[in-house]
């Protein structure tokens, strides 16, 4: 049985503007190791909203949506998830990010803990430069900080890149968690079209 716990807050980038949590399950970020109990509903369930949600809309109608699916080779059974802008027959955003079963650190929980979340940049996304490169480093008020970088294949058909993240969990009674950061070490990624 598997513990889930929620990321409500929308963590704020300085150099990408702004991300959130994705729908991986009703807008959640899920943390897993322990007993079952349901993911707390949050104000992320319901997704972007405002104006950024519309210049999000707007940057993906500009090109053709492409999505590449890969896993963590150094994490055993985890998956990842990259969704991008093409425009001309090259990128030009990565718009999503998604994570699923990599290794989490808690300050107060500790170890042995798995987390699947996934971030949305919004407010201009991740811009790929012409050496089929991107990247983002950042922090939030909260004290959440995520950092990204990849590269694209010179025929578009796969990326390799790093991501980590440390992330503040709010506290969930119901599943026994108290606020805490949880941290995903540097972890290696390849995804394909």
């Amino acid at each position: 049985m598997k513990l889930k716990r929620s990321l409500v807050a929308v963590l704020g980038v300085a150099l990408v503007g702004a991300i959130a949590p994705t729908a991986l399950g009703g807008g959640e970020a899920v943390r897993s190791g322990g007993a079952q109990a349901a993911p707390a509903a949050g104000p992320a369930a319901g997704g972007l909203e405002g104006a950024a949600a519309a210049r999000s809309t707007a940057a993906a109608r500009a090109g053709k949506t492409r999505v590449y699916k890969g896993w963590f080779p150094d994490v055993s059974g985890s998956k990842a998830k990259l969704t991008t802008t093409f425009r001309r027959g090259k990128p030009k955003l990565v718009t999503q990010i998604d994570y699923w079963r990599l290794p989490a650190v808690c300050e107060k929980t500790g170890g042995g803990q798995t987390a699947s979340w996934g971030f949305r940049f919004i407010r201009g996304a991740l811009r790929v430069n012409p050496n089929r490169k991107f990247g983002v480093s950042g922090s939030a008020e909260d004290g959440s900080t995520v950092r990204i970088s990849g590269r694209f294949s010179r025929n578009f058909k796969k990326v390799r890149g790093k991501f980590q993240t440390r992330t503040l969990f709010p506290k969930n009674p119901d599943a026994g968690y108290p606020e805490e950061f949880c941290t995903i070490a540097t972890q290696r990624f390849r995804v394909k079209r």
